[in-house]
């Protein structure tokens, strides 16, 4: 195992995963105006520590020795460097020390106190160290939780506007079901009065044309009626005035024998 390559990778997939996730958050397809000003928010956070990560692992890189393991502590008076540096003796068994707490070794409990006192002071400087970056984390989880909400309420209206447009679409598939039925209706009405129009169009010609022939052989029966009257008469006459000439006739013959019998 090679400890500083592994530390300078760790530290390495740190910086990357960081970058990752203003990746992630950069492809958020978000529309909401306060949507965008969060991310634009949480990726300026992330970007800040990203560029104080990589400052910090560059100087780490540059100014790093691996072959012996030195820590320098600095701060005011009173901050604490002492305990933290006893805690540290302790902790790694420094041999000076280990022989200051053989020759205490009947005071156990005051050790345990002020190895518990020691401990208490190193997790307040660690928080110190850290307490930078947990107030940008803490921040950038808010800004989260907003823009979790934001994008739950922007799904929402999205739901509601697609709701809304599939709710208009059927009810013009309805309407427009509706118009063209009623138009088909309208159509089946037209045709039905054209038909009753020209049906009783039909009817009516074929009255006028039965009254027209009706009275055109009313009219030529009339004809004939007279024609057959003025023969009639014609006939008559003609009987009459042969009558009537062979009554003469038959008087002037009468009176031709008279007249030779009276011997004229």
């Amino acid at each position: 195992m090679n400890a500083p390559q592994d530390l300078n990778r760790l530290y390495a997939n740190v910086s990357d995963s960081v970058g990752k996730a203003m990746a992630d958050i950069l492809s958020l397809n978000v529309e909401h105006k306060d949507g965008k000003r969060e991310i634009g928010n949480i990726t300026k956070k992330l970007r800040d520590i990203q560029n104080r990560f990589d400052s910090e692992l560059q100087q780490l890189k540059t100014h790093a020795e691996w072959d012996t393991f030195t820590l320098a502590f600095f701060g005011e008076t009173n901050a604490g460097k002492s305990t933290i540096i006893e805690s540290l003796r302790i902790l790694f068994k420094e041999e000076t020390r280990q022989a200051l707490l053989q020759q205490h070794a009947n005071d156990l409990e005051q050790f345990a106190q002020a190895l518990t006192a020691h401990l208490e002071h190193v997790r307040e400087g660690l928080h110190a160290l850290y307490s930078e970056y947990t107030d940008e984390l803490t921040a950038i989880c808010q800004g989260t939780d907003r823009l979790v909400r934001i994008a739950q309420s922007e799904v929402q209206e999205r739901n509601a506007i697609a709701k809304a447009e599939a709710d208009a679409r059927n009810l013009i598939v309805q309407q427009e079901t509706q118009a063209r039925l009623e138009i088909q209706r309208q159509e089946v009405v037209h045709r039905q009065q054209l038909a009753e129009t020209e049906a009783q169009a039909r009817q009516k010609l074929a009255e006028q044309e039965s009254s027209a022939r009706l009275a055109a052989e009313q009219q030529e029966v009339s004809q004939r009626l007279q024609i057959e009257q003025a023969y009639a008469v014609s006939r008559h006459k003609l009987r009459l005035a042969l009558f009537g000439g062979g009554g003469i006739l038959i008087g002037a013959m009468a009176a031709v024998a008279l007249l030779k019998l009276a011997g004229v």
